[in-house]
């Protein structure tokens, strides 16, 4: 791991980093302060995995990452309520229930 990233997809480091905070190792800060400046270039649904997944590992509402990830995610409903899928307008309605449902679990919504 070199600055906190792994030499891998994204979402390896928001699966290890969760795991990690849940383990109380010292390298998740490490892995969510690069995460936090990967987040702007995340489509809705990884936002919508990523929190998922770091909530789920018991990370609080007020985690600089949490908080990142929830405003990106806020930012990108479309005017119409709904989260654009990166798959394509078939899976708008699956991304937008992933966003509200950790949108909800943020008490956002």
């Amino acid at each position: 791991m070199k600055g906190g990233q792994f030499p891998t997809f994204v979402h390896a480091q928001w699966l290890a980093g969760g795991l990690w905070y849940r383990l109380h190792c010292h390298e998740a800060q490490r892995v969510f302060g690069s995460l936090a400046q990967q987040l702007i270039g995340l489509p809705a649904s990884n936002l919508a995995w990523l929190l998922s997944t770091l909530l789920l590992a018991g990370m609080p509402f007020d985690h600089c990452v949490i908080e990142h990830a929830v405003s990106r995610s806020e930012q990108q409903q479309e005017p119409d309520g709904r989260w654009s899928s990166e798959d394509g307008s078939a899976r708008d309605i699956h991304t937008t229930l992933e966003a509200m449902r950790v949108l909800r679990l943020c008490q956002r919504i």
